[in-house]
């Protein structure tokens, strides 16, 4: 996530949008509580892959 960016929450009790760092906010969520985790890209950002 970029320096300076808060996560932020929009939603109710049964929908909520989170959008901040992934790994940061999925540790913030109680176990089974969620039925969908959508995550967007970019994925393993400053990994070097040997095709």
């Amino acid at each position: 996530m970029r320096t300076g960016c808060e996560p932020t929450r929009f939603g109710n009790e049964a929908k909520t949008i989170i959008h901040g760092d992934a790994l940061a906010e999925l540790k913030k969520i109680p176990a089974e509580s969620v039925d969908l985790i959508f995550a967007d890209p970019p994925y393993n950002i400053g990994k070097i892959l040997m095709v």
